[in-house]
């Protein structure tokens, strides 16, 4: 429907929904405007070039995360094991089974990288 897409059209008849119930419910016609204002502002809005209605999943799971205390990752990073030897870093759950590497290159003016394997 003229390019819209699901979320966008079901964001829109639920605001038209809304609306039409307060009117029905005797609620003042100025309720139903800013109700039909904040659905046309989620629904065809940007922020940071990107639309609002595609910026609830991000939201909501960062405030879901917030709300458990899971916001923050930290790691201890050891500096140097008992037997002389650089220790590994802890790695947060989401790159569990990733390695990070180091590689050495002449063609870079820091002589060393980090790569993700």
């Amino acid at each position: 429907m003229l390019g819209l897409g699901a979320v966008q059209c079901i964001s829109l008849a639920g605001g038209l929904l809304v609306a039409a119930l307060l009117v029905s419910s005797g609620a003042p016609v100025l309720i139903a405007a800013a109700v039909l204002l904040g659905v046309g502002t989620f629904v065809f809005g940007r922020w940071h070039g990107r639309a609002l209605h595609d910026w609830l999943p991000v939201v909501t799971a960062w405030s879901l995360l917030r709300v458990r205390g899971k916001h923050h990752w930290t790691a201890r990073v050891p500096l140097l094991a008992e037997s002389g030897a650089a220790g590994r870093a802890s790695l947060p759950p989401f790159l569990a089974g990733l390695e990070i590497l180091e590689a050495s290159s002449a063609w870079t003016r820091r002589q060393r990288l980090g790569s993700v394997g």
